[in-house]
């Protein structure tokens, strides 16, 4: 939450702006108002807000002399000027003494100083996040500009990672984050890294771990169902300003402790005894086994060599890089077979997969990335491998896929290919050795199974996603295709 302070010698100006301006639904809360530039030294100096919003011409003290005076004792504050003059000599000077915005009382809306917040907010953040890059890589001392007063207050340190499986919008699970943060009582957030983050908590003696708790039970909530990972690692011990590096990298070295271990918040006091890794083996065998699957186009089959691998390397408590470098592997695979038969395969081995690859805090992580991008990157190379065999195959295979959702018989698919449809089921079965029907169940109850494991989407939601809307004939269809019920496949999956 933004601490802001408004400073105005019209009283209704002040009052109007606390009563009007909707400031909790932006992030933001009124900490202290004053009349005149002289009373305002005190409120500001006595709240510390983030923002200030002034009126220039003040008796006492005009707004530009409160600024250039703050400016040197609070560095990470932001300023917003008031005036009734739309002059450009003015703004200019307002502009010099490091303001961020500058608004005509007399044309104001509300509309534009939400803006002017915006703009003031990511100047903060940014500020913010350069100091704490400084801190941790230099050790640098100087930890009070970006808002943190050692000295009064009593810190926690915490390493947050947040892991899109899949998908494009990079900065969708961040901003998020940050949303929930600034409304967090006494919580800061510095990005380190496209996936990490440093929170800074402000705690009580005593309740330390009931803060951490609840912080990350409000985190987990965010982003319940949403195809994310966060995992977060906090030190009980409170941070002071010569010891943040030092605490940092503590923690960076418990995440690779816990590389083998399910939980997804860890606290250095709880650490235990530290792992002990064996050095990496021979992959050659595991790796040529996965190599089979893609070559075979078979999505279940490199489902159960993921759990087969992760299992043996579990067993022999391999050490984390040496896990991550076999994942990594298994994209060259998938880029070589997409090679051998002139498949685009533009998700399979960008920088942003490998990226993620190295970014997994843990083994459970890794599963869920590797099943993703196996089937993703098979049902690209099987997409490609049948358009070399047969154009119409490819145009039919293509229209089962987009279409899982609607109603569709060989009928409706015969004839977007233009053919008679006992023509077309015999011709089906003879290039893909499986009859139609079967192979629309198959691809329904694939798609259901990924959308059961990666989303929070309810089963009733997912049977209309893949075509069923008897709820009751998709239970039925599920269970006989894998054994279990929706119901308990989640559940399973979850457990895993």
């Amino acid at each position: 939450m933004l601490r802001i302070v408004i400073v105005d010698d019209e009283i209704n100006i002040v009052e109007g702006l606390k009563k009007t301006v909707e400031w909790e639904e932006h992030g933001c809360q009124v900490v202290g108002t004053a009349y005149d530039g002289i009373a305002a030294w005190d409120v500001v100096c006595e709240k510390e807000p983030d923002i200030l919003i002034t009126d220039i011409t003040m008796p006492g003290m005009d707004g530009i002399k409160l600024v250039e005076k703050l400016r040197s004792r609070f560095p990470a504050m932001r300023f917003i000027y008031l005036t009734c003059n739309d002059d450009f000599e003015m703004a200019r000077s307002a502009f010099r003494t490091g303001a961020c915005d500058y608004i005509v009382k007399e044309t104001m809306t509300r509309e534009e100083l939400y803006k002017s917040i915006e703009k003031a907010e990511k100047e903060i953040v940014n500020y913010r996040e350069n100091m704490l890059n400084k801190a941790v890589v230099s050790n640098e001392l100087k930890i009070l500009p970006y808002g943190l007063d050692f000295e009064k207050n009593r810190y926690l340190m915490g390493l947050l990672y947040v892991l899109p499986l899949y998908g494009e919008e990079e900065n969708g699970p961040a901003d998020r984050l940050k949303q929930l943060i600034v409304k967090f009582p006494d919580c800061f957030l510095f990005r380190r890294s496209d996936y990490e983050y440093v929170v800074m908590m402000k705690g009580q003696e005593g309740e330390e771990k009931q803060l951490v708790s609840e912080l990350y039970g409000q985190i987990s909530r965010q982003f319940d169902g949403e195809q994310t990972l966060t995992y977060f690692y906090a030190g009980l011990e409170p941070c002071r300003k010569d010891n943040i590096s030092r605490l940092y990298e503590n923690l960076r070295q418990l995440r690779s402790r816990r590389f083998y271990r399910k939980h997804r918040m860890f606290l250095i006091e709880e650490s235990g005894e530290e792992e002990h890794f064996v050095k990496e083996t021979d992959q050659a065998a595991l790796l040529n086994r996965c190599e089979d699957c893609i070559r075979e186009l078979d999505t279940e089959k490199s489902e159960q060599w993921v759990k087969g691998f992760l299992k043996e390397v579990s067993g022999r408590r391999e050490t984390p890089e040496s896990v991550l470098e076999t994942g990594e592997q298994v994209l060259v695979l998938l880029l070589r077979e997409a090679m051998r038969v002139n498949a685009s395969i533009p998700n399979v081995m960008t920088c942003l997969q490998r990226k993620r690859i190295y970014q997994v805090c843990s083994i459970y992580e890794l599963e869920q990335l590797l099943y993703w991008m196996l089937a993703d990157g098979i049902a690209r190379i099987r997409e490609c491998a049948y358009s070399s065999r047969d154009e119409v195959l490819t145009n039919a295979l293509r229209y089962i896929e987009e279409n899982l959702g609607e109603h569709l018989s060989l009928g409706r698919v015969a004839q977007h290919v233009s053919m008679n449809a006992s023509y077309f089921s015999r011709y089906f079965k003879g290039k893909m050795e499986e009859n139609f029907v079967d192979y629309l169940v198959r691809q329904r109850m694939d798609r259901a199974r990924q959308k059961l494991k990666y989303t929070g989407l309810s089963v009733e939601a997912i049977a209309a996603e893949v075509g069923y809307s008897n709820i009751t004939y998709f239970n039925e269809s599920f269970k006989k295709y894998t054994g279990q019920t929706p119901g308990a496949y989640r559940r399973q999956e979850k457990k895993m």
